[in-house]
């Protein structure tokens, strides 16, 4: 799918990007990255007929706003050499994209440099785990985006690709203390069993099956999105998630969880 758009690929392949093209794990990435995509895509399709992949209604409020890739938010959470966002930017017309991680910026791929800048465009250099101003510094970011058309409404997407153990949870609480609209997780390491701070990992390592561990801490993931914890008081009403694992990530570590709020079953 990435290179049925010709103009994208050329575009990964420049000097800018090199930081991506250069990386060892390059096509793995791009599969885990583009099944984000893909999804996003797809959803949308879904949402501007009224409808969702389940077969749902969906709050019409939402489903007004699928008509430009430039009313649409991406956060991208523990961004990594920020594969995803650079599709994202490339892939999807006038989206605007927030890169979220702790690595210095001059790490980074020269997105400047390649013509995306503020306010399609910005790095936030961030320990998601520990940074107590994130969520503030994220809504103000969407805020920002509002500001820039008053008469538009923005649909704010997380996604959480390679957000290792603990980290996706956090990435769950994120999604609900900034109220986003939609969540993509596909979750790679598991949680450290005797470090993280969810008691219920206790039930992922009842086997010893990596496989089976995976596919559990997945299940585990897309319980809370569904029904929280007890240490938080989260608005998780009116939310729909979903668990399928894509044949086309070139990983067995490949299952995505998506979450939709505003959902109405009735």
């Amino acid at each position: 799918e990435f290179f049925e758009d010709n103009d994208a690929a050329k575009a990964l392949a420049r000097p800018e990007f090199h930081r991506i093209n250069s990386c060892i794990s390059f096509r793995k990435e791009l599969s885990e990255s583009m099944a984000l995509i893909s999804e996003l895509r797809q959803l949308r399709k879904f949402r501007s007929m009224g409808l969702c992949k389940e077969n749902i209604k969906i709050n019409g409020v939402i489903d007004q706003r699928c008509r430009s890739w430039k009313d649409w938010h991406i956060i991208d959470l523990c961004c990594g050499n920020s594969l995803t966002a650079a599709l994202a930017l490339h892939l999807l017309s006038g989206v605007n994209v927030t890169a979220v991680d702790m690595v210095d910026q001059k790490n980074l791929p020269h997105f400047e440099a390649a013509g995306f800048i503020r306010p399609r465009f910005e790095y936030v250099q961030s320990d998601i785990m520990n940074d107590k101003d994130l969520v503030d510094t994220l809504r103000r970011r969407t805020s920002e985006l509002t500001s820039c058309d008053a008469n538009t409404s923005f649909t704010t997407v997380v996604f959480g690709m390679h957000c290792c153990g603990d980290l996706s949870l956090r990435a769950i609480e994120i999604f609900h203390e900034i109220k986003a609209d939609i969540i993509f997780l596909m979750p790679c390491c598991l949680p450290n069993k005797s470090l993280s701070f969810e008691t219920a990992i206790e039930s992922v390592f009842e086997t010893s099956d990596q496989s089976e561990q995976y596919l559990r801490w997945a299940n585990l993931l897309q319980q809370t999105l569904n029904h929280g914890d007890d240490k938080l008081s989260l608005d998780r009403q009116g939310v729909e998630t979903s668990l399928e694992q894509i044949i086309d990530v070139l990983s067995p570590r490949n299952a995505l969880i998506t979450c939709v709020r505003g959902v109405d079953n009735t």
